[in-house]
């Protein structure tokens, strides 16, 4: 979940939730009364939260919401990197993260609820509104097939561009004649 304070409405691109907070409060909802009960949900807060001062915020949050009641339902430790998590877990979804395009380059499907610089490119799972997105987050596992190699080797593409030549992505990519 990304940092509630780092540019909550998404610099006025489109998002399907209001904001960052919402996003993470609707999503630990949903997952409280319709999450799949043999789902384990690995929820990762953004470690950029801590230069925002939310020390804490996701967690009493997640305290609130989910406590102790599910089992399958976990904050992710912070010990664990986002190379472990690739291989620990079948699928991602993200508001408009960049976790998206770490998890297509190592072949596992990612799921998105936002304008990213990689819209339109057919490489994340995109939900066009809430509904969509819950639907999709019910079945987030999606398949245990790794993608097909074209979507990774443009999500590698991708990821290396907004790496090295982006200072400020926006859905640059998404006509892009290069890629």
């Amino acid at each position: 979940f990304h940092a509630f304070s780092d540019a909550p409405h998404g610099a006025g691109i489109d998002l399907l939730f209001r904001d960052f907070y919402a996003h993470a409060k609707e999503t630990l909802e949903f997952l409280n009364i319709s999450g799949d009960k043999k789902t384990l949900y690995l929820l990762k807060p953004h470690p950029s939260r801590f230069l925002y001062n939310e020390h804490n915020l996701f967690e009493d949050l997640y305290e609130e919401i989910i406590g102790r009641k599910k089992k399958n339902i976990k904050i992710c430790p912070d010990y664990l990197n986002l190379n472990e998590l690739t291989h620990l877990c079948d699928s991602v979804a993200t508001l408009k993260g960049t976790i998206a395009l770490e998890f297509i380059s190592k072949g596992k499907p990612a799921l998105t609820c936002g304008v990213t610089p990689f819209s339109k490119l057919d490489i994340a799972q995109e939900a066009k509104n809430k509904k969509e997105y819950f639907n999709y987050l019910k079945k987030l596992s999606f398949s245990k097939k790794k993608l097909n190699k074209n979507k990774i080797l443009k999500a590698q593409k991708v990821l290396y561009f907004l790496e090295n030549f982006m200072s400020n992505p926006q859905n640059y990519l998404g006509t892009s004649e290069i890629i």
